[in-house]
């Protein structure tokens, strides 16, 4: 699988961010593939002790609920945490995962956020650019951005806005569970983002391809010795 787009980050924070404002206005929020079928999903998990990610990718197929493929790198991050710069951190890692994909996803679900971010440039933004594929960032917790309250009812949304513009969804995705907080990342819009996501949660609070690359990150950190 081709990456697309490739762009070094200075490590300096205000020139990182500077460069993510640039890279924003390349992001499109337009209608997306809600009923696509073959699903790349991407997570990373961390040693409970030491400066190492599993970055964890997998390629399911809504239509048969399988894993097609699975890819992963494990290995220390070029950047340090620093909010706001989360994608410096785990882009790289997770680009190089999905290099190693033999097909290429209809569409993108990646734990984090899109739009809704200072910059509107979050880690699945960052990803989406990358791979200039159909990108939605869901995460169990929120980052940028005020919400109301929203309903525990399935399909139940609230949204996320800063100065007035809507940066994201909260959403309800099964009775009476806490939201995850959507956000389009790239080539997807609001409704077609929220369509998306909805489908893609058969039986739990997160989408089934996300929880499945969370399964596989959790394994790798589990099983691969150091």
């Amino acid at each position: 699988m081709d990456i697309k787009r490739q762009q070094e980050f200075p490590h300096n924070p205000a020139l990182a961010e500077a460069l993510q404002t640039q890279l924003a206005h390349q992001i499109e929020i337009t209608q997306g593939p809600d009923q696509a079928r073959l699903i790349g999903a991407a997570d990373v998990a961390y040693h409970k002790h030491q400066n190492i990610a599993y970055a964890a990718v997998i390629l399911y197929d809504m239509q048969s609920h399988t894993v097609l493929e699975e890819a992963s790198w494990i290995g220390e991050p070029e950047y340090p945490y620093t909010s706001g710069l989360f994608s410096l951190r785990e882009a790289p890692l997770l680009l190089r995962a999905f290099a190693q994909f033999k097909r290429t996803p209809e569409a993108l679900l990646i734990d984090g956020h899109g739009i809704a971010h200072p910059r509107r440039f979050g880690l699945a933004s960052h990803l989406g650019w990358s791979l200039d594929i159909p990108t939605v960032g869901v995460s169990k917790t929120p980052f940028f951005g005020d919400h109301a309250p929203v309903g525990d009812q399935r399909g139940d949304q609230a949204p996320i806005t800063d100065q007035g513009q809507i940066i994201g969804l909260s959403l309800c995705t099964q009775p009476h569970t806490k939201p995850v907080y959507v956000s389009p990342a790239h080539r997807f819009d609001m409704q077609s983002a929220y369509t998306f996501v909805l489908r893609c949660c058969t039986r739990y609070r997160q989408p089934e391809p996300l929880r499945k690359a969370h399964d596989l990150s959790i394994r790798l950190r589990a099983t691969t010795p150091l």
